[in-house]
This record gives C-alpha cells, sequence and structure tokens, in this order.
C-alpha cells in the first residue's frame, strides 16, 4: 500500500509540475499584457471569420489577417474585451517576424490617447503605397514575400474587380434571409475597421462609426423599414424579392459623422465582401434627403438590380434608355458629373452606374412627391438645377415612360416614408448659424433611454393589419 500511495504522489507532483511549466511556457509566449474590463458581446449579425493567412503586412494593401488584427486591436483597446488581441494570436498562428510587427502596432495603440484615432491612422499608414516596405522594419525581407501574401491580394483586388458598377457584388454570398420585415436592435460590431456598431432593417445592413449616434442610426434603420412596409398597394412577391436581393449580395451601408470630406470610410477589405454603394452622413443640411438619397441608393443598385430586368445597372435597360431621354429633354443635367468623372478618372461602368442611381433616386422621391418639401429644390428655371421636375403631376406629363417604369416596378416594391419621420430626421441637423431654434420633432425614442431595443416583431401576412 505505502508503495502505491508513493506512485500516487509521484504521479501527482509530475502533472503538477507539468501544469506549471505548461502555464510558465504560455506566460512569457507573449510580452504582459494590461488587464481591460470585458465589454458586452459583440453582434449576433455577423461573426468575423479570417480564413486567409499572410506572412507580412505590406504598404497600400491590408489582407485579412492584417485587418484580422486591427479589429482585434478595436476589440481590447476601444470596446475593452479583455486579451482580444492575444486570443486572435492564437487562433491565427502567425510567424514569430510577423508578430513582432503586430506588437509595434499594438504598443503605438496603447499609448495613444485616442485609442480609436490611433487605429485609423494605423489603418491610413497601411493603405499609403510604399513600394517594397514593411510595417515596422522599413524594407522588405525575403521572409514576408511570400506567395500567400501576393495572392490576398490579388484576391482582394480580383474580388473588387468583380463589383458591378464598381459597387455590386455579381453573385448571392449568403441564404435567404428568415424574417424579411425583421429590424434589430442597434448592436456592437468589430467586423468592420473604424465602425463600432450595426443595424440590420430588412435585409439592409447599416455601420455606424464611434460618432454616429445610435438614436440616428435607429432612424435610418426606420426609413427603410418604412420603405419596405407591406402596405395595400404592395406585391409582397415583388418586395421581398428585393429584401432578399439586399440581404444576399450584401448590400451595406457606412453611416459616419459629417459629410464626404469629414466621413470615415470602409475599408477596401469590406468594401471588396460587400455590396457598399453609397455613405450616409449624419449632422449635414437637408438630413431627410441625405438619408433617404442613400438607403435608395443601394435598394435600387442592390435589390432592384438584380431583381427587375428594367433596373439593371446599364445604359440598354429600361432605366437607362428613361435617364437618356430625361438627359435629351433638358430635365436632369448631368454636367457636373461629367466634370467630377474626368476629374477623378473614373471608368464608364462606375460612371453609368452613379448616373443611373442618381437618376433612380430623383425618380421616386419624384413620384413620391417628396421633392417639394424636402428636397433640395431649386425651381425648373433654374439653370444650375440637376434635376427639374418637382411634382408626381410634373413627371407623368414630362417624362410619361420614367412614370410608366415607376408604376410598373417601384410602385409594387417600394413605400414612401412617412413625412413625419423625414421631418424628425432634422433634429440630426447642424445648428442654424443664428443660433435660432430648429423645428421641435419627436424622437423616435427618448434621448434617455439606454441604448439598448427590442428587437421588431416580422409585420404580419395581413397588409391591412401591417
Amino acid at each position: 500500500l505505502n508503495h502505491h500511495a508513493s506512485l500516487f504522489s509521484l504521479r501527482a507532483i509530475y502533472i503538477l509540475l507539468s501544469c506549471v511549466l505548461f502555464f510558465f511556457f504560455l506566460m512569457i509566449r507573449r510580452p504582459p499584457r494590461s488587464t481591460l474590463s470585458s465589454s458586452s458581446a459583440a453582434s449576433d449579425v455577423y461573426k468575423r471569420q479570417v480564413s486567409t493567412q499572410s506572412t507580412g503586412i505590406v504598404y497600400g494593401h491590408m489582407d485579412s489577417v492584417a485587418e484580422g488584427f486591427l479589429n482585434a486591436l478595436q476589440r481590447e483597446y476601444v470596446h475593452h474585451t479583455h486579451d482580444a488581441v492575444g486570443k486572435f494570436l492564437d487562433k491565427s498562428r502567425v510567424s514569430d517576424s510577423q508578430e513582432r510587427k503586430f506588437d509595434k502596432l499594438e504598443r503605438r495603440v496603447r499609448k495613444a490617447a485616442n485609442a480609436q484615432a490611433e487605429l485609423l491612422r494605423i489603418r491610413d499608414e497601411l493603405n499609403q503605397p510604399a513600394p517594397g516596405g514593411t510595417v515596422g522594419d522599413g524594407e522588405r525581407s525575403s521572409s514576408d514575400s511570400g506567395s500567400d501574401t501576393e495572392s490576398c491580394d490579388e484576391e482582394t483586388r480580383a474580388a473588387l474587380d468583380r463589383l458591378v458598377g464598381g459597387c455590386v457584388q455579381p453573385e448571392p454570398l449568403r441564404p435567404p434571409l428568415e424574417q424579411i420585415y425583421a429590424v434589430s436592435a442597434v448592436e456592437p460590431t468589430d467586423e468592420h475597421l473604424g465602425f463600432d456598431k450595426t443595424v440590420v432593417a430588412c435585409g439592409m445592413t447599416y455601420i455606424g462609426c464611434p460618432q454616429t449616434e445610435v438614436a440616428f442610426l435607429e432612424m435610418v434603420g426606420r426609413v427603410t423599414s418604412e420603405i419596405l412596409t407591406p402596405a395595400t398597394q404592395i406585391d409582397r412577391q415583388l418586395q421581398a424579392r428585393v429584401i432578399q436581393n439586399c440581404w444576399q449580395y450584401k448590400a451595406l451601408c457606412p453611416v459616419s459623422y459629417g459629410d464626404d470630406e469629414a466621413g470615415v470610410e470602409p475599408s477596401r477589405q469590406t468594401e471588396s465582401a460587400y455590396s457598399v454603394c453609397d455613405r450616409i452622413g449624419q449632422g449635414v443640411e437637408d438630413q431627410p434627403m441625405e438619408v433617404l438619397e442613400h438607403v435608395l441608393h443601394h435598394l435600387t443598385d442592390v435589390g432592384m438590380h438584380h431583381g427587375f430586368a428594367e433596373w439593371k445597372l446599364c445604359p440598354e435597360s429600361e432605366l437607362g434608355l428613361c435617364m437618356q431621354q430625361a438627359i435629351d429633354a433638358g430635365l436632369y443635367d448631368i454636367s457636373d458629373y461629367r466634370e467630377e468623372f474626368k476629374e477623378d478618372g473614373e471608368d464608364d461602368e462606375v460612371m453609368c452606374r452613379i448616373l443611373l442611381q442618381e437618376f433612380g433616386y430623383w425618380l421616386i422621391t419624384t413620384a413620391w412627391d417628396l421633392q417639394l418639401e424636402f428636397g433640395p429644390w431649386d425651381g425648373p428655371d433654374n439653370p444650375t438645377a440637376e434635376w427639374k421636375v418637382c411634382t408626381a403631376a410634373d413627371l407623368k406629363v414630362k417624362l410619361p415612360r420614367s412614370w410608366e417604369l415607376y408604376v410598373n416596378t417601384v410602385l409594387p416594391a417600394l413605400s414612401p416614408p412617412k413625412p413625419e419621420t423625414l421631418r424628425a430626421l432634422r433634429k440630426f441637423e447642424p445648428e442654424p448659424v443664428d443660433g435660432s431654434a430648429g423645428e421641435e420633432v419627436v424622437p423616435f425614442h427618448d434621448a434617455h433611454q439606454p441604448a439598448t431595443f427590442e428587437v421588431l416583431a416580422e409585420l404580419p401576412d395581413d397588409p391591412s393589419q401591417a
């Protein structure tokens, strides 16, 4: 018995020593990390999956591992998720040289007074072209020039080149949505660098930057749900087709603070994996139409393009022919666009898509009779006005073919948002220069309520109940 007891004690000591050595190895594998409080779980809407491995970060391009690492930095130093970077590195199994470069970036973020701003600076630096440069050493070593990095570069460029009109995914990328009329809560996300919150409304995904207010994202979701409400005139099968297309082709609209110059841009990884057709700015003039226009751009570029032959993003489609008729009649002035295209060097397909999406916006909002109250209406006799048709009655008379396109495709699929919802968006506009108080509006949610919201139930099958 004493012999067996001694063997048992020796085994116990052996196991204990093995555990101590194992944990000691884990501790010295990476430098000590600061302890941060944990936060709530990230959004369940999307789960980031890093599948492509790399051996280096090259200036001018971020592969999936590099962007995954920056997202892990954001989780740990912005959202305060404990040991997010360590878990990412353990899962990714990066090389020692890559880990040393990542450590340098992490030290920058850890020491920064504003971690989010530092992350954005790092992303901008990585996206700046510097041939042959790698992170942290100034010159590209042979160990960092493997085929994995080059292959990832080519994959991302190929994905961007496949986009229709420079933004629309050509093939469905995920299975159909089960509850097509559902609107999610505004939830945290770490999938998209520079954006920390998301909401999904009727198949449309919106991502907000740290400066984007939760209440504003809610209002964007509300506008979307009202457009995709199964009202009396709606053909539910056609409407479901638009919603499912937006979901399956991954229509995603960034929502940042300020105008195009100040707004946060999505990364190329996001643009290559989603259909990103435009952005919404919070805190800008004409806020109601700022939201409605860019919601419609995604609905028409993705949902309608893939759902109706008449709305294909090409000059030969019915949409393209109607647009040309409006241009020939002097009712749609594209001269400013032509100047911009010439300066930016846009290719013909991108130019065509932009002109068509703008025409689609003018067509739909005019047919909905929203331009007179909400639109930047300059009057039909203003030579600088881009669009010279104001009301639905004018549209029927001046552009009957466009009106017919609206009746046959838009009317059975989309509904105009409520005017009171659009008016409520005005509270997000900049303060008047003279300091006068703006119009008082009823907010969608009380500003003092916490930023957690219930998921709206799917609308009933009976349109009258909806």
